[in-house]
Parts: structure tokens; sequence; C-alpha cells
């Protein structure tokens, strides 16, 4: 994300605040990267992310294979 971000500042000459956002998953994926990059994101909205980050995602699976 933080390379997309560089890219299209650069390229689009862009100057406002970027805001991540997300739900689930990438919900979390919002907060990571903002408190990664707080020089490239302002903010970001994370909904129903999951607080704990995990490896596999089993619970997201719609069928199981056994």
């Amino acid at each position: 994300m933080a390379n997309f971000i560089e890219a299209m500042t650069r390229t689009h000459n862009l100057t406002g605040p970027w805001i991540a956002f997300g739900g689930s998953y990438p919900g979390s994926m919002a907060a990571w990267v903002r408190d990664k990059y707080p020089h490239l994101i302002a903010g970001s909205v994370s909904s129903s992310g999951p607080l704990l980050a995990k490896v596999v995602l089993n619970q997201y699976d719609l069928c199981y294979i056994i």
C-alpha cells in the first residue's frame, strides 16, 4: 500500500491526505498500515477488524476440506 500511495502521489501530483479504510481483515490492514506509515497516511478507518494478527484465518473460509 505504501508503494501504491507513493506512486499515485508522484504520478498524479496529488497533494491531499491519504485515508486507509476497510472492513473485517482489510480493516485490520488499514490500521496496521497507518501504524507503520504515519508519514504517508493521515488516518484510517477499521470496521469490524480482527484485533490479533493471524497467519491462517480459517474462520473466513466458506467451506472446509476434510
